[in-house]
């Protein structure tokens, strides 16, 4: 399927370490049906290797014996199959490290992760949030086409993207539908004018759209993105 394909390429990608940012916001996902204190060393985690790359000025057994550490901790609770499910994709993450710095870590399962369960993440946490595979899929092709950005760029447009659970997309219009998928993939939402009425502008790169919407439109639109405005 697209999405298996394109998760093995952003696999494949390790400078920069594509895989290791992906796994770390998919972990985001897998946890975001924990509470508030199970879900924060996995994001403490994901941060803690987006600040490792490109200086890598912290030893990798450091953030094992921390970070990691820390969400092996919750071992205990996998009675909650999110806890089970988030700590996979610690174990991803921690294997992306690997592949840029071998033999860096002790033994342990990470050794034995690979792209099948990278897959396996993204697909897992699409379903938890509730995020259309197709969407999840371009905001993939996304990262893989704008890869040779600086990496604060890259993981700062990662976190435009929104990667906690949010209501499911079945129930959107076509023309509602659209402007979801741009303003997902972290297009900035500003207010505008059309004649008298209020109009939504949405800029993503070179991509620029301005919609006139019926409040309900509205309302259906920020129900899936929060983060649109609402007219000033």
């Amino acid at each position: 399927m697209a999405l298996d394909d394109t998760a093995r390429e952003v696999f494949a990608v390790t400078r920069p370490p594509l895989g290791m940012l992906v796994a770390g916001r998919a972990t985001e996902m897998l946890a975001s049906k924990l509470d508030e204190a199970q879900r924060a060393p996995f994001e403490d985690l994901a941060r803690a290797l987006e600040a490792w790359w490109p200086g890598r000025k912290r030893e990798p057994s450091d953030i094992y014996e921390n970070e990691f550490r820390a969400c092996l901790e919750l071992e205990g609770e996998k009675k909650v199959a999110a806890v089970e499910d988030a700590l996979l994709g610690a174990y991803v993450q921690m294997n992306a490290l690997l592949r840029l710095r071998p033999k860096s870590l002790p033994a342990g399962g990470f050794y034995g992760i690979g792209e099948e369960e990278f897959v396996a993440v993204l697909r897992d946490g699409a379903k938890a949030t509730r995020l259309p595979l197709a969407q999840l899929d371009a905001r993939l092709k996304m990262i893989l086409e704008r890869k040779k950005e600086k990496w604060p760029a890259l993981v700062e447009r990662t976190r435009r993207m929104r990667w906690d659970r949010g209501p499911a997309w079945g129930k959107l219009d076509k023309r509602i539908l659209q402007l979801a998928q741009l303003a997902d993939l972290g297009a900035k939402a500003t207010w505008s004018k059309v004649g008298a009425q209020d109009a939504l502008r949405l800029e993503l790169d070179d991509v620029k759209r301005i919609t006139v919407l019926k409040p309900e439109e509205l309302e259906a639109l920020r129900a899936v993105i929060p983060t649109i405005p609402e007219p000033s």
